[in-house]
């Protein structure tokens, strides 16, 4: 039997067939490939193309969206004490920069409580994508036709490759297990070749539409309920955590919430402060760099990213919280220190500007190129400025700031604007399919309300739930034997077909504590 794995991003390619990580049995039960998606580019510690059999590489054909900006960003220049850096002195890309020359950059993080600063961050990523757009990189001639690259990326396209993929090499089936992203790729093959669908395992579920306004909304609901689940993660277990944890990562005072409330409050005193900042650390050339409540927003994200199964991340993540919150300067400082050098690298110390956040990270990975172009494919709606600032105030009225912020850099700028018209599919929403279904309750990248959605699209279909943290299922460091009641779950229907009960929940069997692991 053939079967895809799909990784998710936008950015999985056939490398991530190299990365099975599953039960030995689907190794030896099935033939294991992954896809060179339209634009994907490669990983140089595994190059697309190199798999099965790296002496032997498939030439890779076509654009890529790594190709645009080949040797024209990341540039690095020279420090210089007196000079405020911005955007244009760290990159020529034409796809990181505005169509208009006299538009002002906006300011790296955004503050999702100032109208101004998001509306400027709109107003940038639309002027950026349409010069993107336009770029001859992406124009593509056939005779008398001409095309752009960017209108052909979306998923169902990929969708139709992969059954011409299916069919080339004389499979009836083609079974598929997705993440993240890859839920959108699995479910898009179930709803336009239904007939052609194996055994489809959909992990860590995508928001399956139809409007971008849908996906904008769906990461604020994720940023939601995983800082709940951070906040009160040392205060709920003291019975598992090591005593000398305990002490670093317990939140003070009865509501957790509360408390990081407060820490951003404190932040945003200090950062508005005439007098240098408890909450600042000086440059090289001696300015202080200041934080500020968005920056501390954006360290967080880095929650949503695949890593976050990793119990040793949530830990880290509450004790850097509650130094910030901390009556000790040191631990203030350490607290400071954590979040800029996360967040910036040491952009902050060279250039006292956070040039990183401007570009793709792992904390705002929909911010790149890659997911922009994808996700603007297969999401209907597209909005002006005035439009998108719209969208924005229905968020903020129902939303806290860093659910926002969370919304805006993962969902909002560059999405809602983006130039071209949707080619949107279906994720789904096909009788006669039995796909399983399968989401941490506490995902901050895709939340656990998705996977509800998602089930409602396949009425045959079955969810299963684990109550642990992370985005996707698979590898929960802190409790293996719990979440191996899921996986243990998934290998059978692979290989049998048969579907767990409906709703059934792999319950914690161990609570999230300090590891070792990095």
């Amino acid at each position: 039997p053939l079967i895809l794995r799909h990784c998710g991003g936008p950015s999985s390619s056939d490398v991530c067939a190299m990365t099975n990580g599953e039960d030995p049995a689907l190794g030896r039960a099935f033939t294991w490939f992954g896809i060179q998606q339209r634009g994907m580019s490669t990983y140089s510690s595994a190059p697309s193309g190199h798999y099965p059999n790296p002496e032997h590489p498939v030439d890779v054909v076509g654009k890529t969206f790594d190709g645009v900006c080949q040797g024209a960003h990341t540039l690095a220049p020279t420090k210089d004490a007196d000079k405020e850096y911005t955007l244009k002195d760290f990159t020529t890309c034409v796809c990181d920069l505005p169509e208009e020359p006299s538009m002002p950059y906006p300011a790296p993080f955004p503050d999702p409580e100032d109208e101004r600063k998001v509306k400027s961050w709109f107003a940038f990523s639309e002027s950026r994508d349409r010069a993107c757009y336009k770029a001859d990189y992406w124009k593509i001639s056939s005779g008398n036709h001409h095309y752009n690259f960017l209108d052909f990326v979306g998923t169902q396209l990929l969708a139709m490759d992969l059954d011409r993929f299916r069919a080339a090499v004389g499979h009836q089936k083609l079974h598929i297990q997705g993440y993240s992203y890859g839920t959108a790729v699995g479910a898009s093959y179930l709803a336009a070749f239904p007939q052609n669908a194996g055994n489809v395992v959909l992990n860590g579920n995508v928001h399956p539409g139809p409007g971008v306004e849908d996906y904008y909304e769906s990461v604020a609901v994720a940023a939601r309920q995983g800082m709940t689940k951070l906040v009160t993660i040392c205060n709920r277990q003291t019975g598992f955590l090591p005593e000398e944890t305990i002490k670093k990562c317990q939140v003070p005072g009865m509501d957790p919430v509360e408390f990081f409330y407060d820490v951003i409050d404190m932040v945003k005193g200090n950062a508005t402060s005439a007098s240098t900042s408890a909450y600042s650390a000086a440059t090289w050339s001696g300015k202080h760099f200041t934080l500020t409540p968005e920056m501390v927003y954006h360290y967080l994200a880095r929650l949503a990213s695949s890593r976050a199964e990793n119990q040793k991340m949530w830990v880290d993540t509450l004790i850097t919280i509650v130094q910030l919150g901390s009556k000790s300067l040191t631990e203030v400082k350490a607290g400071t220190l954590t979040i800029f050098d996360q967040a910036c690298a040491r952009s902050w110390y060279d250039y006292n500007y956070c040039w990183p956040v401007m570009f793709n990270t792992i904390e705002t990975n929909d911010n790149c190129i890659t997911s922009r172009a994808v996700r603007a494919a297969d999401y209907v709606s597209r909005y002006t400025v005035a439009g998108a600032m719209d969208s924005y105030r229905r968020l903020n009225r129902n939303f806290k700031p860093i659910e926002v912020y969370f919304a805006n850099a993962k969902a909002g700028f560059g999405l809602q604007t983006w130039p071209a018209d949707p080619a949107p599919g279906m994720y789904g929403f096909r009788a006669g399919v039995s796909p399983l279904i399968i989401n941490s309750l506490y995902d901050m990248s895709t939340p656990y309300s998705n996977a509800k959605l998602m089930r409602q699209g396949f009425p045959s279909g079955v969810l299963i739930t684990w109550q642990g943290v992370g985005h996707c299922v698979g590898d929960a460091d802190y409790d293996p034997e719990g979440v191996r009641s899921c996986m243990t779950r998934v290998t059978t229907y692979l290989l049998t077909g048969d579907l767990p009960p409906d709703g059934f929940v792999c319950h914690q069997t161990q609570y999230i504590k300090a590891g070792t692991t990095e």
